[in-house]
């Protein structure tokens, strides 16, 4: 029997030097290690990072999920990503890789262009129209590494942009007004669609499931008349490319819908996660969704948040608006409180409910003067 570690840490083992675990990657796996909760099961062994209190895990048990075994004797086996073949896995997930298969199948909008000197940005900038552009990492986890600037403010950020091109080519793209962000994960024959929420330069902020994707199909086609199956089958393809390229397992296609002097577009691969994703997780949540029911998912900073002395504080600062079982309403706190982030997920029976119980929820638990991120303002 295999004991599961949760390697969040993986896009950091993939491209750096030397594959040992520093502090700052056993800090980001135990931080986000409450996930495997809501996908495993009794017959899965968990060999964890660190402790959990006991008004935390009762709670989950509340809810209905069963715990696994936590127990460290056996195997390990990494969850998170598989470093079986560690070439073919940085392969799979470079941006690298997905921006020359972008291109070679004609899916990339113009002005995209992976940069391997200084020189070649300033020609390529003249080249377009486009005022405001992005620098992008193409091994960064969650954004990291990116910059966002106009045209007329090269100069003063070439030295950000050499440091990063001394350790590695970087990806030069408009920055486009992002009205939608899309996770297409593909795992044998099923599919699942997550709408990312994310900052502005592509950092997961967190994300909104449909019960039914013929709900998503329906928001799509009425704020952006794009047809949901056409894009679908676009995701396919794609994951189909990668299969061929040699991915076995479990993958998410971030794509966005964008608008482009008034005119709206598809961007079908930014990115590709060969592992498991935030997407991922966030889909297993649907099991706490109504029928034909809406959730969100935030990740939100501590620092930001009123104070509590254990989990059970958090459940009690909740009241009335804390999730119910019976009716499939509410939130569900999800992760432990002692952590840099506190996570949550709301559940409603439509878009509308969920930003009314957002609104009071943060009256609730958020510090006076603090203010929730741009990125869940998915209501405009």
């Amino acid at each position: 029997m295999y004991c599961d570690l949760v390697n969040i840490d993986f896009e950091f083992f993939l491209f750096e030097k030397e594959l040992h675990p520093s502090k700052k990657n056993l800090k980001l796996n135990k931080e986000f290690e409450y996930i495997y909760f809501f996908s495993s099961d009794l017959n899965s062994t968990l060999c964890p990072f660190r402790n959990y209190p006991s008004d935390y895990l009762n709670y989950l048990v509340s809810l209905g999920i069963q715990l696994p075994k936590m127990d460290c004797s056996g195997p390990k086996r990494n969850w998170w990503g598989n470093y079986d073949d560690i070439n073919l896995a940085r392969f799979l997930n470079s941006k690298i890789t997905s921006t020359n298969i972008a291109n070679d199948h004609g899916l990339n909008p113009p002005g995209i262009r992976i940069i391997n000197s200084l020189e070649e940005i300033p020609v390529h900038l003249e080249q377009f129209s486009f005022q405001k552009w992005i620098i992008r990492n193409p091994f960064g986890m969650a954004g990291t590494g990116s910059i966002i600037f106009d045209k007329d403010e090269f100069e003063s950020n070439k030295t950000f942009i050499t440091k990063q091109l001394e350790k590695h080519p970087v990806i030069l793209a408009p920055f486009f007004q992002r009205l939608m962000d899309l996770g297409f994960i593909f795992e044998n024959e099923s599919y699942s669609v997550t709408w990312n929420l994310n900052s502005k330069t592509g950092g997961f902020k967190g994300g909104i499931v449909f019960e039914n994707n013929d709900g998503l199909a329906k928001f799509i086609r009425e704020n952006f008349q794009i047809n949901f199956e056409d894009i679908l089958e676009t995701e396919k393809k794609i994951s189909e490319i990668y299969n061929h390229l040699g991915n076995k397992d479990i993958i998410q296609i971030d794509s966005f819908i964008y608008n482009e002097n008034n005119l709206v577009k598809f961007y079908p691969l930014v990115e590709v996660n060969a592992r498991k994703s935030m997407g991922y997780f966030v889909n297993n949540l649907k099991k706490f969704l109504p029928k034909n029911g809406v959730g969100l998912f935030l990740s939100l900073n501590t620092s930001k948040l009123q104070k509590v002395q254990n989990f059970q504080e958090r459940r009690d600062s909740l009241g009335d608006l804390l999730f119910s079982i019976n009716d499939k309403t509410g939130v569900i706190p999800l992760s432990p409180v002692d952590g840099f982030l506190n996570s949550f997920f709301i559940s409603g029976e439509s878009l509308q409910e969920i930003e009314r119980i957002k609104k009071d929820f943060w009256d609730r638990i958020g510090l006076p003067g603090e203010f929730l991120s741009s990125a869940f303002n998915f209501i405009n």
